[in-house]
């Protein structure tokens, strides 16, 4: 029973890691924060064209949006 436990916290604490180092790879890849940016600028716009006459344009950067890891370490 207890090396049951400790085998599931164990597994919990390394997929917690690979986890968060997953994340802190891609926050730091620059193609990645770009193409976030371009996705996050689409959505934006077609969010904010849909009930309306006007067509909104949207640019976000990379530059305009914070890069921010929430998965634990």
């Amino acid at each position: 029973m207890t090396s049951g436990k400790e085998a599931q916290k164990f597994l919990s604490e390394k997929s917690t890691e690979a986890v968060y180092a997953t994340s802190d790879y891609v926050l730091n890849n620059e193609n990645r924060k770009e193409k976030v940016a371009k996705y996050a600028s689409q959505d934006l716009e077609d969010l904010l064209n849909l009930n309306s006459d006007k067509h909104l344009k949207v640019n976000i950067s990379k530059n305009d949006l914070k890069f921010v890891n929430i998965d634990k370490k």
